[in-house]
């Protein structure tokens, strides 16, 4: 039964197309069944299962074909991304000799319409730009030298820059243009000035920084991270600041490394490495914090040799066939002595000086007047840079003050380099020295203070911070009066350090130092703006100088019985600190303009007041024992800080002051 029913459904199923048609019982026999056998007619099946089966195997086909057309095109991605690495690759590895950009592109860029020949064009990217024509890349490499270069950064040569740039690989080009952009005046691209540097960052960081992270070290990877970090700094954006900085120093390392041979004693190096690699050194000394990595005295950075860049002035070098000790302590003829790599020597100590200071804000558990401390550690080291500084390039041999703006613009490189060097030597002098570590930090209630400080040892520090942040902002007073633009962010971090140390003794018991104090602070709060308007991360740095002159003004004291209040503390350690973010400026609205002044004397008078005296004799020899050691400001105060007294010849010719310790002329490196 059920045999017969299942040939009936199978017989069914298989009619032929005739026995469908007539709805006739066919037996279903094939290829021709029996009733159309005898009726001579064709006998064809419609085959529904076999369609069936055909239909699904032409899906299985259609999809099968789609996860081929996928796979070729990830595999055309692929390819298409190895081919763009290896002429990236190229890029990286060709040097200035080797074939540029332009070479391989011959097609022009338009930009509004103009059309300019010879640029090249960005990798395909979503965010890419176009790039500006070369007149006004001409424009930006100018912009270039007036603000950026060896302020404080040698990084190119730049008589050679219109000719190279056009050589560079693109990452390159776009940091170039993105650090030019930064510092170039507002109207130069319009209101798309910011977006237009925002864009070029990105597009070369999409490139530099995977190629520096995978280890791919080449002079022009190392460029591009140098350019970048500047416009970092400039935007005030730290934490890749200290990135960019640590990949830079570890590939720097192994440059030197690598092109170091085992029969060498120094690498082979060519000018434009050795202005990278003094870059990335003052880059790390002066923006992170922290373990440092590169260092002047030991390998590879000791074997780097002096260029003669900047080019010495010959009015300078001429005068050291004058000087009764030619060479140096090391026995170096000092001739043809660069001046840069002092002042890097110089920061390395700077970089010391800002290590020692910092936590001194919350742990102050050295004794500084011991030999075995930091502080007499540092100290040493200043006194060692000292013997081994080229005596041409001392303050009273290179007569700064004399020179015409004309004389300084010819030689920038020099005298930008000198005034980095003058400015880090009496910053790092006075904030080794600064009040706030060491006089108000005495202050303090005997539970918060380890040992009773020596008031010799006090009376010094304020001696020392006193002369040396005069220094500081009579070498900007000197600037000035040149016509020196300085752009120098190193010199403007220096200068607010300098100003937390005048707004301190501006509230210092002895009026003559008070209102001197007054003035200087005046001074750096107008530099300090000045070089906000192209550095913001100066910005809130700026503003907080100028309500601070506000408060020095109109308040008589600030001490109270716990020394300064906690939130001016903190601030001045905001304006110290190199990498801090934001500064709070509220405290301003909640200060109390009361309190105590500031003592500037620690020890006892060594005459005592005469009545034959008049007042301003008085006042003279008030102030002229208040100190044991050489070298004080307090001694001869209105000689130090005097303008007129300290620039006369006839007074330094006239006068012995080789008991101010050796620091030059009147308190001068």
């Amino acid at each position: 039964m059920n045999r017969s029913s299942m040939s009936h459904e199978a017989r069914s199923k298989n009619a032929c197309e005739p026995c469908r048609r007539k709805k006739t019982k066919c037996p279903g026999e094939q290829p021709i069944c029996s009733f159309c056998r005898r009726l001579n007619q064709k006998c064809t099946y419609a085959h529904k299962v076999n369609a069936g089966r055909i239909r699904k195997g032409r899906d299985d086909s259609q999809a099968q074909i789609n996860r081929l057309e996928s796979q070729v095109n990830q595999l055309s991605n692929t390819l298409q991304a190895l081919t763009n690495q290896s002429r990236l690759d190229q890029d990286m590895n060709s040097r200035d000799s080797g074939p540029g950009i332009t070479q391989s592109l011959s097609a022009a860029i338009p930009i509004n319409g103009q059309s300019t020949s010879g640029l090249p064009r960005s990798r395909p990217s979503p965010s890419s730009c176009p790039y500006p024509p070369a007149e006004v890349i001409f424009q930006l490499i100018e912009v270039y030298k007036s603000k950026i270069h060896f302020q404080p950064f040698p990084l190119f040569d730049v008589a050679l820059l219109p000719s190279r740039w056009s050589q560079w690989p693109h990452y390159l080009l776009q940091s170039f243009l993105a650090a030019s952009l930064t510092f170039a005046d507002s109207s130069f691209h319009g209101n798309m000035k910011s977006c237009t540097t925002d864009r070029f960052v990105n597009l070369a960081r999409m490139t530099a920084i995977p190629l520096a992270a995978e280890g791919m070290a080449s002079l022009q990877v190392l460029q591009s991270l140098c350019l970048l970090t500047i416009c970092d700094i400039a935007a005030k954006n730290e934490p890749r600041v200290s990135m960019n900085i640590c990949i830079a120093t570890n590939l720097a390392q192994s440059m030197l490394r690598d092109s170091k041979t085992a029969c060498q004693k120094s690498p082979a190096l060519s000018e434009d490495e050795i202005r990278c690699y003094w870059t990335i050194f003052l880059l790390d000394k002066t923006f992170t914090r922290g373990k440092r990595t590169l260092y002047p005295e030991i390998q590879p950075m000791a074997t780097l040799p002096n260029l003669a860049i900047p080019k010495i002035p010959p009015a300078i070098a001429d005068t050291e066939s004058s000087h009764s000790n030619p060479t140096s302590a090391s026995g170096v003829s000092q001739h043809n002595y660069s001046i840069f790599p002092h002042c890097l020597r110089l920061l390395s100590i700077w970089e010391r000086v800002i290590e020692y200071s910092m936590p001194m804000q919350y742990d102050q558990s050295e004794d500084p007047w011991l030999t075995s401390s930091v502080y007499s550690d540092i100290e040493m080291e200043f006194y060692k840079f000292e013997t081994t500084l080229a005596q041409m390039h001392r303050f009273k041999n290179v007569n700064f003050s004399s020179r015409s703006s004309e004389e300084i613009f010819q030689y920038k490189e020099y005298w930008s380099a000198w005034l980095l060097l003058q400015t880090t030597f009496h910053t790092g002098h006075a904030l080794l020295n600064h009040p706030l570590i060491h006089v108000l930090g005495h202050d303090r209630p005997e539970t918060k203070r380890n040992t009773f400080k020596p008031p010799s040892f006090i009376q010094r520090t304020i001696d020392q911070a006193l002369l040396h942040s005069g220094w500081t902002s009579r070498l900007i007073r000197i600037a000035d009066d040149i016509g020196i633009q300085v752009n120098d962010p190193v010199i403007c971090h220096q200068v607010v350090i300098s100003a937390t140390v005048h707004w301190v003794f501006s509230f210092a018991s002895d009026s003559i130092i008070a209102e001197r104090a007054i003035s200087d602070l005046d001074q750096c709060r107008k530099f300090v703006n000045n070089v906000a308007s192209y550095w913001p991360r100066f910005a809130e740095k700026a503003i907080a100088l100028d309500q601070l002159h506000l408060i020095a003004r109109q308040t008589e004291g600030v001490l109270g019985q716990l020394g300064l209040p906690p939130a001016v503390s903190s601030l001045l350690w905001d304006l110290i600190d190199p990498c801090s973010k934001n500064i709070d400026l509220n405290i301003f609205s909640t200060f109390i303009s009361s309190g105590e002044r500031v003592p500037t004397e620690h020890l006892a008078q060594l005459h005592e007041r005469s009545r034959s005296f008049n007042q301003q004799q008085w006042e003279n020899q008030q102030v002229m024992g208040n100190s044991l050691g050489p070298g004080t400001l307090t001694q001869y105060p209105n000689l130090f800080m005097d303008e007129g007294l300290v620039c006369s010849e006839a007074i330094t010719e006239s006068l012995d002051f080789g008991f101010f310790g050796g620091v030059g002329s009147l308190g001068g490196l």
